[in-house]
């Protein structure tokens, strides 16, 4: 009997997968160096190199959702703290999803895993949301966990104190226990 290990992608494209993208380019950088690799000691020095290219400072920068050039002057600001934001109106499904898988283990660690079902009950996603057609995997996940966006009233009113969908314990509620594990 013979085993075989297959991938299962979410979409029938390569596209995804030729591009070979980097997250952190500068990170990838660091290790080499960290590992001598730019030392060539590793017989990979180069035996000719011909670079021919220009540079243009950048002075300017727009984000995904924004219309106008917001002037950028390095010497005062980095780059990535303008860029690295999200400027998205609101979380997409696996973020909801995945902020609810995160809340659910921040419950375990602080020992408060007894309230995890009354939560995932009170903020239970949409079937018909269209989203769970669209990603099966986290439409699973989603079952489980509790709706991140309808959790952020939840938690806003147990932090000041008002009503809330889910009956927390006079005891848990006291100590503001609960509150620290929420962050």
């Amino acid at each position: 009997m013979s085993w075989r290990l297959e991938p299962t992608p979410r979409n029938s494209g390569i596209e995804q997968g030729l591009a070979a993208c980097v997250h952190d380019p500068l990170w990838l950088l660091a290790r080499q160096w960290q590992v001598g690799e730019f030392q060539a000691k590793d017989a990979g020095t180069p035996a000719i190199v011909r670079v021919a290219g220009f540079s243009a400072p950048v002075n300017a920068w727009r984000g995904a959702q924004q219309t106008d050039w917001s002037p950028f002057d390095a010497s005062e600001t980095p780059l990535d703290s303008l860029v690295e934001p999200e400027d998205e109106s609101a979380p997409d499904f696996r973020e909801r999803v995945e902020a609810g898988a995160h809340f659910q283990r921040l419950l375990q660690a602080g020992g408060f895993a007894k309230y995890a079902a009354a939560f995932v009950t009170a903020h239970s996603f949409d079937p018909a949301d269209p989203a769970f057609a669209a990603d099966p995997f986290f439409s699973t996940l989603a079952l489980r966990t509790p709706d991140s966006v309808t959790l952020l009233t939840t938690a806003q009113a147990l932090a000041s104190g008002g009503d809330q969908p889910v009956p927390i314990d006079p005891d848990d509620r006291r100590e503001s226990q609960l509150l620290r594990a929420l962050g």
